[in-house]
């Protein structure tokens, strides 16, 4: 996971065309290279309680691409199923 924002970025710039295949039409552009990035690990049963401590410890994981990136510390968060639906990120299974 870590490694991803780099592949994406290689292969937008033409350097892996095999995974720029792959990618949604949007995100082959240049212009998707300046969007803002927000990561989320979702934990489908994770409780509300543990939510900030799990973001926080995630966050760690991510200081590095946090700084490379320049990513918002809040946009760097662990959800619960409820939560990612609230986002629109999953939808719920009679919902597909």
């Amino acid at each position: 996971m870590i490694h991803t924002l780099t592949v994406w970025f290689a292969a937008v710039c033409g350097r892996h065309e095999s995974v720029k295949a792959l990618l949604p039409e949007k995100l082959k552009q240049f212009d998707a290279l300046t969007l803002p990035i927000k990561l989320f690990l979702v934990i489908p049963t994770v409780p509300d309680q543990y939510l900030h401590t799990l973001s926080a410890k995630f966050r760690k994981v991510f200081i590095s691409e946090q700084k490379i990136w320049a990513i918002g510390y809040s946009d760097i968060n662990v959800l619960n199923e409820s939560r990612a639906i609230k986002y629109g990120l999953i939808a719920r299974n009679n919902e597909v």
